[in-house]
């Protein structure tokens, strides 16, 4: 358990900070904080609990009150003097002495239990951001920056030096490619093959799909009878796929391409496309398997004879079995090899005519082991796995590339889509797609090892501001900019930053038609690559006044998320008595103008103590806020407009349309080289929901003509 748990946060660190990327103390600062937001959150609970607390006292008193007017509007007669004396100075001002006491006494418990809890709060949460911290530079100073930053490369470097030695240049002429001709051999003998090159058009092979894995403990094989390096797990891949008594003809890239020579690797990426789809078969390894995956393929090999109708009760049999239960862990072992996070594999799964999945010795069809993992019972069984989602992803592009036409995706839609997924070089997140899209698609990219995986993003970032004719790509850069570069995305990240979004220009109003804050204009920009400066055309349509709190999950921070709402809605002017266009203004922004069903008031989707109602429509409702609202602050503009920002929107910040967006972004001036700050240079902090600004009314071409609306220069860094 425990090493499993070292495991896990070394994994959370290792995405956060992938190979080649700027060793940055930023995800640190998201752990505080969320650890402040946590503190915070608390607090306004108990004090809401607090205040609550108090209203005893008022419904105590008024009715007291009450009673005590309604026997002073007369007289009290001769014989009940006494008696009335004896209430209004005796009984009565002790019960309520007794009860202010017993409020007292309540109120200070409260207070001090309120202290106690945030002090506990405070000292737990600061112990676990401090062991956090430690573990941290642990695995920095220990692991990190000694092995990966400083052996790992020289190693590497070395191997591919060495390895070089075995290779002659390749024609120009013609493509070609090598191909390895693995020598038979048994399980225990030493591994050989020879390096043969052929045209790409006629030659006949298998091509391997595998993860490289690290190099540091290398292994040793013969190509051409000459020493050559590789990694553990394609080791074990060739010690299982070579015959016994014939050769074996295979295109592997990490034998076949020379990795010293960045011009003939960047030749034959641009070939991969051809490669994959000319192999006669493509080959997956996921590993060596365990005791049970014979028994697991076989499963799916029976699920493939099952009918459709049939298909839940065989399901539920199988859950209940004994069976199962021991092929689990099978499955498990199968879905958490690193082939499935590659970048990669998905080009050679989508291009390849026939797909065989190996595990050791056992071999299915990825058609088959695809349809049974993606299926919706063996994807509940195993919910914390991404493995079924993502091969159902290449499942469908894969029958898509079967149609009559290519992917017509954007490269921008493919790299985004698949931004999970991990690649050894910065660089091949964006290179390993381009097989995907048509060849005459002009947001292809040629591939250049020459290039820094920084200049590669920024190219990326470029062209498809150009052919998209859009700002999606700056729009997605928020939280994860590259080198504090603000309008490029830094594409080696597993994730969409610290306090990630649903980005308004990916995620448009499932009830209405795609943002469009700068109409139809195309984008008007200018490049600086020496100072890194983009600058785009643009206007300035408000500045942020007020801002509130920002929560990074509204509707699981239950019972909290009530007052999140509430808290903006005051401070939008709310509440508001009766309906009004401040309040539908309201509605929509939260919901980021996704509503049209009545009632579209949030306060009536709300059961009775901010519970969230069972009604399915009431709970559609609820997770479109969520979705809209997740890790964004509300904030009112100086001309009295609503609006969503990023999580580190704040007073003063500029509200701009740039020409070609499909939003507005938030804009913060910024200090030049030399330290001095101007208005024309600015960060981009991210896209907004602006209400009012989402849709441009008229053309915009016609009011910069007319010189109703006057567009200046933007440098953003």
């Amino acid at each position: 358990m425990g090493l499993r748990a070292v495991r896990h946060v070394s994994q959370q660190l290792w995405e956060q900070l992938p190979l080649g990327t700027e060793l940055r103390w930023a995800f640190v600062t998201h752990r505080l904080n969320r650890n402040r937001n946590a503190i915070l959150n608390s607090t306004k609970l108990f004090g809401s609990a607090f205040l609550h607390l108090l209203n005893v006292w008022t419904v105590i008193a008024i009715p007291r009150a009450t009673h005590l007017y309604q026997e002073n509007r007369f007289p009290p007669a001769p014989p009940q003097l006494v008696a009335k004396a004896a209430y209004y100075f005796i009984i009565f001002p002790l019960a309520y002495l007794s009860v202010a006491v017993s409020i007292l006494i309540l109120a200070t418990v409260s207070v001090a239990a309120v202290l106690l809890l945030v002090a506990v709060i405070v000292a737990v949460v600061g112990s676990w951001a401090v062991a956090v911290l430690l573990l941290f530079i642990l695995w920095l100073g220990l692991y990190r920056l000694p092995i990966y930053e400083i052996i790992y490369p020289r190693l590497r470097n070395w191997i591919s030096s060495h390895n070089s030695a075995v290779y002659s240049p390749l024609t120009r002429e013609t493509p070609t490619i090598r191909v390895v001709q693995l020598r038979p051999g048994g399980t225990y003998d030493r591994i050989e093959c020879d390096l043969v090159s052929e045209p790409l058009a006629e030659a006949s092979f298998e091509a391997l799909s595998y993860v490289w894995g690290t190099v540091l403990l290398p292994c040793k094989i013969y190509v051409n009878d000459r020493p050559f390096y590789i990694t553990q797990n394609l080791r074990s891949a060739l010690q299982e796929l070579r015959h016994e008594r014939a050769c074996r003809m295979l295109w592997i890239d990490a034998i076949c391409i020379n990795q010293s020579d960045n011009y003939e690797k960047s030749a034959q990426v641009r070939m991969m496309r051809d490669i994959y789809a000319s192999a006669v078969k493509v080959v997956v390894w996921l590993g060596k398997g365990e005791k049970f995956t014979g028994s697991a393929l076989e499963l799916v090999r029976q699920f493939d004879t099952v009918s459709h109708d049939a298909e839940s009760n065989w399901w539920k049999d199988l859950v209940a079995s004994s069976r199962w239960r021991k092929l689990r862990g099978a499955f498990r072992s199968m879905m958490g090899s690193e082939w499935w996070t590659r970048t990669w594999i998905i080009q050679e799964v989508v291009l390849g005519k026939d797909i065989v999945v190996h595990l050791g010795p056992h071999q299915i069809s990825w058609d088959l082991i695809s349809r049974f993992i993606s299926c919706r019972p063996f994807m509940n069984q195993f919910e914390s796995f991404e493995t079924p989602r993502f091969a159902k992803d290449v499942q469908e592009l894969r029958l898509g590339m079967r149609g009559d036409e290519a992917i017509s995706n954007t490269l921008l839609g493919l790299t985004y889509r698949f931004r999970w997924q991990a690649a050894s070089f910065g660089s091949d997140k964006i290179y390993a797609l381009l097989g995907l899209l048509k060849p005459d698609n002009p947001t292809l990219l040629v591939p250049e090892y020459d290039k820094s995986p920084v200049d590669v993003f920024l190219e990326f970032t470029l062209s498809c501001i150009k052919y998209n004719g859009n700002l999606t790509a700056i729009a997605l850069a928020a939280g994860t900019d590259v080198q504090d570069i603000s309008w490029c995305r830094d594409w080696r990240l597993r994730h969409d930053g610290h306090f990630s979004v649903a980005h308004f220009c990916t995620y448009p109003p499932p009830d209405g038609p795609d943002y469009s804050a700068a109409g139809t204009h195309a984008p008007v920009f200018q490049v600086s690559m020496n100072r890194l400066v983009l600058s785009l055309r643009g206007y300035e349509v408000d500045v942020v006044a007020r801002t509130g709190e920002f929560y990074q999950d509204i509707i699981n921070l239950r019972p909290d998320w009530l007052s999140a709402l509430l808290s903006w809605e005051h401070i939008a002017g709310g509440p508001w008595k009766g309906e009004n266009e401040f309040e539908r203004s309201f509605n929509r922004t939260i919901t980021g103008d996704g509503w049209s069903i009545e009632p579209l008031n949030w306060k009536s989707r709300i059961r009775h103590r901010g519970k969230p109602s069972r009604n399915q429509e009431d709970q559609s409702y609820l997770n479109l806020i969520d979705q809209v609202c997740q890790n964004r602050r509300f904030f009112l503009t100086k001309s009295g407009r609503f609006g969503l920002g990023p999580w580190n929107t704040k007073k003063s910040d500029t509200i701009c349309v740039l020409l070609g967006g499909k939003t507005p972004f938030v804009l913060r001036p910024c200090a030049q080289p030399d330290g001095s700050i101007t208005a024309e240079n600015h960060k981009v902090l991210g896209e907004a929901f602006v209400d009012g600004l989402m849709y441009y009314k008229g053309s915009v071409e016609d009011d910069i003509r007319e010189g109703k609306v006057a567009p200046r220069w933007y440098h953003l860094r």
